[in-house]
């Protein structure tokens, strides 16, 4: 999907693991998340695989990732040589490292996963979640995904309402959705124990019409 913010949102496909095992295990990720035993490269290969069938309705969540085209007047290389490793070429041997170059190679650049999850039938609202990868962070993309994510999730995931959870400590992350017309709606006090101290959540919400 691509629109005037010149992104695009795509499926996982088989290599991705990768991506997700070079993001999902860094410390920050933990610092977010609720996870705190680090993901295999195998759980993750199995869970790319399963995203390949899953339906949104019925498994309640949706991982894109996020890729962003060259500029118009920007050269792009040319591939050259054997096609990468699979089915539709079995003289080529495949190993992991090949999967994870081809990966990226023959696929535009990515710069972030995007998840809508916790997805209620019933009252049309998913929860919404960020992953920028490093070399991405500051320069203004994260505003260009959610206003993005926004317009997929009310247009072609036919939501109502998006919603977020965001820790006090992390100023970054409130900004962010609330310059993109997220609401405060509460606030948990203590919600995550971070070490010996206590985090708040606060949490927002869009109503997308």
């Amino acid at each position: 999907m691509e629109n005037k913010n010149n992104l695009l949102f795509r499926a996982m496909e088989p290599g991705d693991e990768y991506l997700l095992f070079e993001m999902e295990n860094r410390p920050e990720a933990f610092r977010l998340g609720e996870t705190r035993v680090p993901y295999s490269l195998d759980y993750l290969r199995h869970f790319v695989e399963s995203s390949l069938s899953d339906n949104f309705i019925s498994s309640g969540q949706l991982r894109l990732i996020v890729c962003q085209p060259p500029a118009p007047n920007s050269r792009r290389k040319t591939l050259t040589g054997k096609p990468p490793a699979g089915p539709d070429n079995p003289d080529h041997a495949e190993t992991a490292a090949n999967r994870h170059a081809s990966a990226r190679a023959w696929s535009l650049p990515p710069i972030g996963i995007l998840d809508f999850f916790n997805y209620e039938a019933l009252h049309l609202r998913a929860e919404i979640g960020i992953l920028l990868f490093p070399e991405s962070r500051h320069q203004g993309l994260g505003e260009k995904i959610l206003a993005q994510a926004c317009s997929y999730a009310r247009n072609q995931l036919n939501l109502h309402q998006l919603y977020a959870q965001v820790r006090t400590d992390n100023p970054a992350s409130l900004k962010l959705f609330e310059s993109c017309g997220f609401d405060r709606c509460d606030y948990r006090k203590d919600w995550i124990r971070a070490g010996n101290r206590w985090i708040d959540i606060i949490g927002l919400q869009r109503i997308l019409g």
